[in-house]
């Protein structure tokens, strides 16, 4: 009976491992296969590979399902074995649930803590990247403002330089006017030194026309005196005046040596007081001549003396002009180079814009970068939040299949507990017809009257 019974406990154990649920099926944890793709793209990525080199990350999304070998060996605790074997077919589905509990809590801590330690290592790993992203961005932070710093300078130089420049063209403009009202006066002055020297020669052949004619008035007087000294001297006493002109009373000789000034002025006279009167007139024209030429000759100093200023006055003005038209150059010079600096700066400004304008996009890449490593650490966070509850659910849901299957265990633990109870009610029969059959061919012996006879024992 002993062994019929244990040979059915063993059918039980077989018939009621082969009913149990060989899958569990594992939640999705939240972000997991987001996740899996965010730490493979990390890995490949400059900045953060070096910070999940010794990060072992489970792979999240390759198991969801647990399989079961109930076949797969290993032992039960003494309890848990002795919880079986007391276990009736009211009670065995609930007892193969307290297993599977137990089993449950045996197995699960460790790879729950193998599960979060590998997301906290990756969690650990890029909260070191997101201090040195901090640093990373203070330090773009700061060479963005001395970049920026560097750029308001530049402006500040460029618009002084654009304001120099336009003081220079007002300069240059107001030189060249000056310039231009300069060669208007040289141009004034030279035909006015063009006029006065014009002038001056034609006063200068004036006062030597005036001189030859004082000189010819005065060679003309000494004549007429001359010849009045000889007229009178031929005049017998007392007599002042002849018939005929006083020039028929000299001799050819005498009277072609004349001048012909005199000539013309002797012409009809013939009385000492006509002559006297024509000397007076001579006289008189002298003086008048000398007058006129002394009034020429001043004009002419004056004249002379405002030319050599004028001249002078030009060649100042050509000088002042020349040196003024040398400085116009010299600015315009200097504005050409002050606009190729400003050239140069507004060229510099615009490359150190554009570095900045880089330097701003990595700083704007890099807090981009930050944002979605501290949104990857939070989800990290709730997903390694997340893992004891999905075993917990796992083994729930595994609990559910169990008690899905009550029925089936307990038929089928009743079923074959009969079958071992069937065997030795049968093999019980078996003994007991061999019994009858043996007592059946025992002799027949006479009744013994010295004691009681012995009941027979038949096993039960």
């Amino acid at each position: 009976m002993v062994g019929f019974l244990a040979h059915s406990g063993t059918l039980v154990q077989d018939q009621l491992t082969s009913l149990l649920p060989t899958q569990v099926t594992a939640l999705q944890l939240p972000y997991a296969a987001e996740l899996q793709a965010k730490i493979e793209q990390l890995r490949s990525d400059e900045n953060m590979k070096d910070k999940l080199a010794g990060v072992e990350f489970p792979d999240l999304t390759a198991h969801r399902t647990i399989e079961i070998d109930p076949k797969g060996g290993g032992t039960l605790p003494d309890d848990l074995v002795e919880l079986l074997k007391t276990a009736d077919v009211t009670t065995i589905t609930d007892r193969t649930k307290t297993v599977a509990v137990r089993m449950f809590e045996v197995n699960t801590p460790a790879t729950i803590a193998d599960i979060q330690s590998g997301v906290q290592q990756g969690i650990d790993g890029m909260r070191s990247g997101v201090a040195e992203m901090d640093d990373g961005l203070a330090k773009l932070a700061k060479t963005i403002r001395k970049m920026t710093d560097g750029i308001d300078g530049q402006t500040e130089g460029i618009a002084g330089m654009t304001k120099g420049i336009a003081g220079q063209t007002a300069a240059i403009n107001k030189m060249a006017t000056g310039i231009a009202g300069q060669t208007r006066a040289i141009n004034g002055i030279s035909a006015g030194i063009k006029g006065m020297t014009a002038a001056v020669g034609g006063m200068t052949k004036g006062v030597a026309g005036l001189d030859a004619a004082l000189a010819g008035q005065r060679s003309g007087l000494a004549s007429l005196r001359q010849f009045r000294t000889m007229i009178a001297a031929q005049l017998p006493p007392g007599v002042t005046s002849t018939p005929t002109d006083f020039l028929e009373l000299l001799p050819p000789a005498v009277r072609s040596q004349l001048p012909a000034s005199v000539t013309r002025l002797l012409t009809g006279v013939n009385s000492l007081a006509e002559l006297d009167a024509t000397i007076a007139d001579l006289q008189s024209s002298i003086g008048s001549t000398q007058r006129e030429h002394d009034t020429l000759a001043a004009k002419l100093a004056s004249t002379t003396a405002k030319l050599a200023k004028a001249k002078a006055d030009r060649a100042k003005l050509v000088a002042a002009r020349a040196q003024l038209t040398k400085a116009r150059a010299s600015l315009i010079a200097a504005r050409a180079k002050l606009i190729a600096q400003r050239a140069d700066l507004i060229a510099a400004r615009a490359k150190l814009t554009k570095a900045r304008d880089k330097v701003v996009k990595a700083r704007e890449d890099l807090a981009a970068a930050r944002t979605d490593l501290l949104d990857t650490i939070g989800k990290m966070t709730i997903l390694r939040d997340a893992v004891p509850g999905a075993f917990e659910q796992a083994k729930q849901d595994y609990l559910a299949q169990i008690e899905a299957l009550r029925p089936r265990i307990e038929a089928t633990f009743a079923a074959t507990l009969n079958t071992g109870f069937r065997d030795v009610y049968l093999t019980t029969a078996i003994a007991c017809l061999l019994g009858l059959l043996l007592i059946a061919a025992y002799p027949a012996r006479a009744p013994r009257t010295s004691r009681a006879p012995e009941a027979a024992v038949v096993p039960a």
